[in-house]
């Protein structure tokens, strides 16, 4: 199984991480895969064959096109894996410049839009959305939302996204958590409060500042931001107006998560658009750690109330309540036994995997 994976830009986000972490695990089943990033990116993992290198951002798109046609005529892949709509809107126009019959499929990453140019972009993208020959949903819940929107692959199906077990685990919780906490100036009475996720407008980390912000003064709750992004000045100028910047802790970008993760009592994911399956969320849970997610995409069907709880966009009320009625029981072994257990079964790496290697050998044979 010979495949080209493209994707906007080699960047960070879960969606470029779930598409490095797909094609890893299905050369264990003999896939042959390489990467081709429309633009460039800050992110170059170990163990990914690129089929050009990053290109520099002078590039036209039109060039990017005819560079992608060039490969594809060069490789003959019999799949091509779009990461999101950009790249499949590319993908379509290359594969017909190349003149080959590589089958395309997409794995939509995106559940509500962040504005109206990305609404209307979206009907731009639906007749290569609905010439794809499989559209991939992340969730359920996205798969519902999208065929209401009325688009209409020639195939679909929905496979969750999966976490590696063995590298988010108790375990690995155990060795982090006291160095870490240590480190970054955490006490063992402090309740960390934390947030794995790109400093984007739509993750919405300042609804996270105003919990530090009503419960915080007189309580030992406290943020821990992980990541990096364009909102990151802003949320650090509103930490100190509002007093709280010896309350919330910023690291920046890492590439491996664990010892952060590991210093976290609770998470939490507030966004407002996007978000799917969170990869964040998934790794923090298989580490013990409850969710508590805006019910966006498919937050639903990652947390059920015993190991986190979803609350409504933008209801910070709803969030305090959610934060004070798991903060007391969030350091208990039978909590993190339960909260790891919720996904173990229905999350793995190697059931992703293997449903999306039966996927795509099926439409690799099916005849048009």
């Amino acid at each position: 199984m010979k495949i080209v994976f493209v994707l906007n830009a080699l960047v960070m986000g879960g969606a470029e991480k779930h598409a490095i972490d797909l094609a890893r695990r299905l050369s264990e089943s003999g896939a042959d895969s390489s990467f081709f990033a429309i633009r460039r990116g800050d992110f170059e993992p170990e163990g990914i064959r690129l089929s050009q290198p990053c290109a520099d951002e002078r590039y036209s798109l039109q060039k990017r096109v005819s560079a992608l046609a060039r490969i594809l005529a060069s490789e003959s892949p019999e799949l091509i894996v779009c990461v999101n709509d950009r790249p499949l809107m590319v993908a379509s126009v290359a594969r017909m410049l190349s003149r080959q019959k590589a089958k395309i499929v997409v794995i939509e990453h995106s559940s509500i839009f962040r504005n109206r140019k990305e609404a209307l972009l979206d009907w731009f993208y639906r007749s290569f959305q609905n010439r794809a020959d499989c559209m991939v949903f992340i969730s359920e819940n996205q798969r519902k939302l999208w065929l209401s929107r009325g688009v209409a692959p020639r195939s679909s199906v929905t496979i969750l996204n999966g976490v590696d077990m063995l590298r988010f685990s108790l375990s690995e919780r155990e060795k982090f958590r006291a160095a870490t906490r240590a480190r970054l100036g955490f006490t063992q009475e402090d309740v960390v409060l934390g947030c794995c996720a790109v400093l984007r407008p739509e993750k919405n980390h300042a609804q996270l500042l105003e919990i530090i912000a009503r419960l915080g003064p007189t309580s030992s709750l406290k943020a821990l931001m992980v990541g990096d992004g364009p909102t990151r000045g802003a949320l650090e100028e509103r930490a100190s107006e509002m007093g709280i910047s010896n309350r919330v802790v910023f690291v920046g970008a890492h590439h491996d998560v664990r010892p952060y993760l590991a210093a976290f009592d609770l998470g939490a994911l507030c966004s407002v658009a996007i978000e799917t399956l969170s990869l964040a969320a998934l790794e923090a849970l298989a580490m013990g750690v409850p969710m508590l997610m805006s019910d966006i995409g498919g937050a639903s069907e990652i947390v059920n109330g015993q190991n986190g709880a979803v609350f409504p966009v933008g209801d910070t009320q709803k969030l305090a309540e959610l934060v004070q009625r798991f903060r007391s029981e969030s350091g208990s072994d039978r909590l993190q036994a339960q909260v790891r257990a919720s996904v173990e079964a229905k999350f793995g790496h190697e059931r992703m995997a293997s449903e999306y290697f039966e996927a795509f050998r099926e439409l690799i044979q099916r005849r048009d």
